[in-house]
């Protein structure tokens, strides 16, 4: 009788042991959970770095393409003065008439500088706006990235709750083989006294 109860206990603790195996291949299954989801946090650091960096670059050239704006709005109060002071000089006298086909000349290569201003501005707009589609590319994999932790969330959250029933389990054998050590002493202490 006393032979057949510790078979029992031995199987049970045999099957102890197997939930204790699957407990350990959920921890270390989880281990490696942790591990994605800490390099996903370090990738969208990355990303959050990337963003930063290009929203300061495109902060410089916006106030890059204000200081040539200004020096264009001053370079064209300049022109308007000098063409009133030219149609001025123009009716006082021929001399002077000569005086402004230099000052023209002048214009021109103002004009020149101008448009030269003009097409870098065009190149800087278009810069711009490569820049923002990249930011939407940028933004577009962050949320990709967030649906991924939401996802590795809700896997750590179902591998707690096996865990949890696992570790639920193991406690109730470990009552049951306590209930059994319990009777083999009993049964020990009846057999000694029969002895």
């Amino acid at each position: 009788m006393v032979t057949w109860e510790n078979d029992k206990v031995t199987q049970e603790n045999d099957k102890v042991t197997l939930e204790n195996d699957k407990n350990d291949q959920i921890k270390q299954e989880n281990d490696q959970v942790t591990l994605k989801y800490d390099k996903v946090t370090q990738e969208n650091d990355q990303v959050t770095q990337e963003n930063d960096k290009v929203a300061q670059e495109n902060d410089q050239v916006a106030q890059e393409n204000d200081q040539v704006t200004q020096e264009n709005d001053k370079v064209t109060q300049e022109n308007d003065q000098v063409t009133l002071e030219n149609d001025q000089v123009t009716l006082e006298n021929d001399k002077v008439t000569q005086e402004n086909d230099m000052v023209a000349l002048e214009h021109d290569q103002v004009t020149q500088e101008n448009d030269q201003v003009t097409r870098e501005n065009d190149k800087v707009t278009q810069e711009n706006a490569q820049v923002t589609l990249e930011n939407d590319e940028l933004t577009q994999e962050n949320d990709m990235v967030a649906l991924e932790h939401d996802q590795v969330t809700q896997e750590n959250d179902q591998v707690t709750r096996e865990n949890d029933k696992v570790t639920l389990a193991n406690d109730q054998v470990t009552q049951e083989n306590d209930q059994v050590t319990l009777e083999n002493d009993q049964a020990t202490q009846e057999n000694d006294k029969v002895a």
